[in-house]
């Protein structure tokens, strides 16, 4: 009995230790695992339209160009919008500077702060060139792993099937009923996750897009397009979409009462929607646990920044269809706490 606990106690750290270990080399190597998630989840959203190119006789040599072509496309539209976005900033910053000044000499005072010194740190030519230095980076970064992203999708998509052929052949002699479960719940989970989400934060976007309208926000493309983006991190991007918009108003205007109230409306929107319509729509999918949907954003987001924080409910999906009904009494444990 006693030789059982010590090793159960053994396994348990061991279990920690590993944990750890993967979590630094998935860390260390992002560069190289990040762009293959990203792909395997392109694979997933794919792949009922690859399915029904399949059942026209339509070779996956062909649908994975098509599917090349609407990434290639979207990607496009989003690197556009973000030069876009940084040359109508930096041509409103003069504008933004002269509001900022008015609205500091207004309210400055309240919170014993000087002029000169706030100004002069968010205005500062050297700190804006080191902003935009930095998206240009960022973008130069992202660019580089989209071919990455790309070179991944273009295997997986066409070897895919070939896989879970293999790895059904190779179970074939046991009990796998489970492992086919498995590999069918990966799938249609992941896919009816990411295709609901598209869906709600479309119907997000646009209805705050309506409410930037209403309000004569400046930079509304923007705002809609983050909007869109932010609501697949949970809890934080709803939060950051509204604050980002309402601070515009504010010093668009200058005026508290209109940016309050349109932080209310917009709040108002996305309690309504990510509490009661999302719910409704998509239900318990993916069985998760709230607190630790919170825990994985955190952790996923430390190791893979703001990419880690978008896929970090997914991933912690796959995981949990992963390890659910196994046998081992410490995978099943965690199971039932992450569900």
């Amino acid at each position: 009995m006693k030789q059982n606990k010590n090793y159960g106690i053994q396994t348990f750290f061991i279990s920690i230790i590993g944990i750890v270990v993967v979590l630094y080399i998935l860390k260390t190597l992002q560069h190289i695992f990040l762009p293959l998630i990203i792909a395997y989840f392109f694979v997933l959203v794919f792949m009922p339209i690859n399915r029904f190119l399949s059942s026209k006789k339509i070779p996956i040599s062909i649908a994975t160009i098509f599917n090349l072509s609407i990434i290639s496309v979207l990607i496009w539209g989003l690197i556009s919008i973000i030069i876009s976005s940084a040359a109508q900033f930096a041509e409103a910053l003069p504008i933004y500077e002269k509001k900022f000044a008015l609205v500091f000499a207004q309210y400055g005072k309240i919170f014993n702060l000087k002029e000169e010194e706030v100004s002069g740190y968010i205005f500062n030519r050297d700190n804006i060139s080191q902003i935009f230095g930095g998206v240009f980076s960022s973008t130069m970064s992202f660019i580089s792993a989209v071919f990455l992203i790309l070179f991944y999708f273009i295997f997986l998509n066409t070897g895919y099937d070939r896989v879970l052929e293999v790895v059904k052949e190779k179970y074939s002699g046991l009990d796998d009923s489970r492992l086919e479960k498995r590999i069918k719940d990966i799938p249609a989970k992941i896919q009816s996750y990411i295709i609901t989400k598209i869906f709600i934060s479309l119907l997000t976007a646009m209805i705050i897009g309506i409410i930037l309208y209403v309000f004569d926000v400046d930079f509304i493309v923007i705002w809609i397009v983050l909007t869109f983006l932010l609501n697949f991190i949970p809890n934080f991007g709803s939060i950051i979409a509204v604050i980002l918009p309402m601070l515009t108003l504010f010093l668009q205007f200058n005026s508290i009462s209109k940016a309050v109230l349109f932080a209310v409306f917009a709040s108002v929107i996305q309690n309504i929607i990510g509490n009661y319509v999302e719910p409704k729509i998509m239900g318990n999918k993916l069985g998760l646990n709230p607190l630790f949907i919170l825990f994985s954003l955190l952790i996923w987001g430390y190791i893979w920044g703001l990419a880690g924080m978008f896929l970090a409910i997914p991933i912690m999906a796959v995981i949990k269809i992963l390890i659910t009904d196994s046998d081992s009494e410490t995978l099943t444990f965690i199971s039932k706490l992450i569900s």
